[in-house]
């Protein structure tokens, strides 16, 4: 017997029983049961939310710093957009700030008298933060809140962080489907090399290399496992902390994982705007660029490689309209990303065609192609453009 055939008053007791965790799975196996259990949930989760928020004020009056900071950058501030719908006046809409204990009894007050709309809401965390557990109570709680309540009533929308890809996974916060603005900063895992196994430059020394960078590869599969549960993402800007004194070897053939984190982002049919910083975990890998995506911004690229420059010539980048490039104004040093053979390339050609506004900063720096702006005018008739030394 299935339980959609049981009677209703039945059906309601069985359902009553549940906690929320299983009534967020029951309400999804069908409409029947997501029209009869959804109330349920929405009360369950109303009720842990409002006792998660209460308790969190303690915390702030016992000295909680809503908008703490850690050497010198904020760790965890959040701004929301407040929608004030009390019956019989005009809506008014205000902004909540990042320092402001208010979300409590703002929160506190949507979930009682369903007079308020929390939308917009822009969260900036780190590292640090996620590890505290009564920050981690009220993320889970929102995340929990969000996922029973439709966009118009609450909404994350806007997401910036810096954390270890392997130690958290952002959907255990957030209900990442409803996210359309991503930013993470993230530590990138050097290369490792083992030159006792032969240096990586055949195809059997460079899988041995692989296996040597375990920790490096399961990074990469967090970041795609992230974006593959992120399919409304209209902004992503990565930003991997890299350092300029380390020497990164060529690889004949970049391991697999890197081609399916390019596929993973060329899914994000929604985005609008792509912004990298720094290589993404080696200097030869050129992600792949949604054509959806209009606006597109590299910074720091005195670090990419001379392959990365080619796989970027050679890409169409069919919609992009505007293309920012900008160095960090550091050029070849020893030990660092770049072989000497590199200094001074040209790509000849470039693929690109769609180009409204082009601004390029540290045009001579000896890590870009000689010859990128001649490339990009010949391509792209009546461009806007900033071009600066």
């Amino acid at each position: 017997m299935y339980l959609s055939s049981l009677a209703p008053e039945l059906l309601l007791n069985i359902i009553s029983s549940l906690d929320a965790n299983d009534l967020a799975q029951l309400v999804q196996t069908c409409r029947h049961l997501y029209n009869t259990s959804n109330r349920i949930l929405r009360h369950e989760v109303d009720a842990d939310t409002l006792e998660i928020v209460s308790d969190l004020w303690g915390h702030y009056t016992r000295g909680w710093d809503y908008g703490s900071t850690r050497g010198g950058s904020m760790m965890f501030a959040v701004t929301f957009t407040i929608i004030d719908v009390e019956p019989g006046s005009k809506p008014r809409v205000s902004t909540l700030g990042s320092a402001s204990q208010a979300i409590f009894n703002i929160l506190a007050d949507q979930i009682t008298k369903r007079n308020k709309r929390i939308v917009d809401g822009k969260f900036r965390i780190g590292n640090e933060i996620l590890d505290r557990d009564y920050i981690g109570y009220i993320l889970r709680a929102l995340n929990k809140y969000s996922h029973v309540h439709p966009a118009s009533e609450f909404s994350i929308t806007s997401l910036s962080t810096e954390f270890s890809l392997s130690q958290h996974d952002l959907s255990t916060f957030f209900d990442t489907r409803k996210l359309t603005k991503l930013s993470l900063r993230f530590p990138a895992a050097f290369w490792e090399y083992d030159y006792s196994m032969g240096f990586p430059n055949s195809e059997a020394s460079q899988q041995a290399h692989f296996a040597l960078n375990k920790k490096l590869l399961r990074d990469i599969r967090n970041l795609r496992d992230l974006l593959l549960k992120v399919s409304n993402l209209e902004v992503l800007s990565l930003r991997p902390h890299v350092s300029f004194f380390r020497v990164i070897q060529p690889l004949l053939v970049l391991p697999p994982a890197l081609d399916e984190l390019g596929q993973a982002v060329e899914g994000l049919t929604k985005l609008h705007t792509l912004k990298i910083s720094d290589y993404l975990f080696h200097p030869a890998f050129f992600l792949p660029v949604p054509k959806t995506v209009k606006k597109l911004q590299y910074k720091k690229v005195n670090k990419l490689s001379q392959e990365w420059w080619s796989r970027f010539a050679k890409a169409p980048l069919t919609n992009v309209e505007g293309l920012s490039i900008r160095s960090d104004g550091i050029g070849l040093r020893s030990g660092g990303v770049f072989q000497k053979s590199e200094k001074g390339f040209n790509i000849e050609d470039i693929e690109i065609r769609s180009l409204k506004r082009f601004l390029c900063q540290g045009v001579g720096n000896p890590c870009l192609p000689k010859d990128l702006v001649e490339c990009i005018n010949r391509r792209n008739t009546g461009l806007e453009q900033s071009v600066s030394y």
